[in-house]
């Protein structure tokens, strides 16, 4: 009876160490691998900030051109924001200038990508006076079909119906993404703006015309 209490004991350990050994082992598959997409993430980041200012530095002023950029295939969000050298909500590391930074975020709020893009943002800077970021996007109405109640709304439909636009620029896409690159130089006031337009916003555009 001994014998087969301490050959149930002896199981019972072995089950547990190889359980515990079975953890220790998913925990660090599971941190190598997100420090691996994290690394992986960040560099696609660094390279798509660096194609944009090759594309900004490349362009002549009073140039404007359209450029398809590979976004971040991620689940987290990174934002393309700019600041022009006035602007008093920039990071610190833009130090005196304009600049353009791409930034991780979970907040759309400026300050708070600010913020984001000063700790572990990546940012450009350029000897510019104005530096603008834009994203065009459309607002939607629905509108309920034929025979519908507020309770019992039926054949709803969604129509694009007013523009809109935000300082950042949402790049975490496995999509090719567009923008737009516009330079140019006014009475010695130099400019750069970078500017997003969504289908929706195109299709409304369009609408409109």
């Amino acid at each position: 009876m001994k014998n087969k209490n301490a050959l149930l004991l002896n199981n019972t350990f072995s089950i547990i160490i190889a359980a515990i050994c079975l953890a220790l082992l998913f925990y660090g598959v599971s941190k190598v691998y997100s420090r691996y997409t994290s690394n992986e993430e960040t560099e696609n980041a660094k390279t798509l900030i660096d194609s944009i200012e090759s594309k900004i530095n490349a362009l002549e002023y009073s140039q404007k051109n359209t450029f398809s950029f590979r976004g971040i295939s991620t689940e987290n969000k990174w934002y393309l924001i700019g600041w022009s050298k006035s602007e008093s909500s920039r990071p610190d590391k833009c130090f005196f200038k304009s600049c353009l930074c791409i930034c991780k975020s979970e907040s759309t709020n400026i300050l708070e990508i600010s913020k984001s893009c000063q700790k572990d943002g990546f940012c450009r800077n350029f000897n510019d006076e104005i530096l603008e970021t834009k994203s065009n996007q459309a607002e939607y109405d629905v509108i309920p079909g034929p025979g519908s109640s507020e309770l019992y709304p039926s054949n709803i439909e969604v129509y694009p119906v007013k523009e809109i636009a935000f300082k950042q620029i949402k790049v975490y896409s496995p999509n090719l993404i567009d923008i737009e690159i516009e330079k140019t130089k006014e009475y010695n006031k130099r400019s750069i703006k970078v500017s997003y337009y969504s289908e929706d916003y195109l299709e409304l555009k369009n609408q409109k015309q």
